[in-house]
């Protein structure tokens, strides 16, 4: 067992069931992993198996099934996940409520996720709604976006506002107030 308490931590390390930082303030509960090291504020998280982790600073809650890494480097991060079931990031809000996926990279205010599968995930910050059966990868860029998209049911975004409803196609581009559209 490991505790640092200063700024205030608690690390039960080897294999253990919870971690509790409640500094910024953050909860993990984690079922067993194997490294955590926090270097400055850029973080990299490499971890077995665990089942819940909640990060409430910003706010965030992440709830997660399994998974394999997390890497959390300065405000760009990245995610590299096996497969969890939900993930819900409430601070700006979002919420993305997901099925199966590889990897998720959020690499500054630019956006990519690179997914295998999931169900839905929504963003409601800004305001979004993204209703997705399955797809590859989508990449957000800026105010113009790029959404390149192996297949997927549904995508609604209702912030300018615009609704999408589209059965399947491969990629979406808009650029300014120029849309493309490349569709099956």
């Amino acid at each position: 067992m490991v505790e640092k308490v200063g700024e205030s931590w608690l690390y039960h390390v080897g294999q253990f069931s919870m971690v509790v930082k409640v500094e910024e303030p953050w909860l993990y509960h984690v079922g067993q992993f194997s490294m955590e090291e926090k270097v400055g504020e850029p973080w990299l998280y490499h971890v077995g198996q665990f089942s819940m982790v909640e990060k409430v600073e910003e706010p965030w809650l992440y709830h997660i099934g399994q998974f394999s890494m997390v890497e959390k480097v300065e405000e760009p991060w990245l995610h590299h996940v096996g497969q969890f079931s939900m993930v819900e990031k409430v601070g700006e809000p979002w919420l993305h409520h997901v099925g199966q996926f590889s990897m998720v990279e959020k690499v500054g205010e630019p956006w990519l996720y690179h997914f295998g599968q999931f169900s839905m995930v929504e963003k409601v910050g800004e305001t979004w709604l993204y209703h997705f059966g399955q797809f590859s990868m989508v990449e957000k860029v800026e105010e113009p976006w790029l959404y390149h998209v192996g297949q997927f049911s549904m995508v609604e975004k209702v912030e300018e506002p615009w609704l999408h409803h589209v059965g399947q196609f491969s990629m979406v581009e808009k650029v300014g107030e120029h849309w493309l559209y490349f569709l099956w």
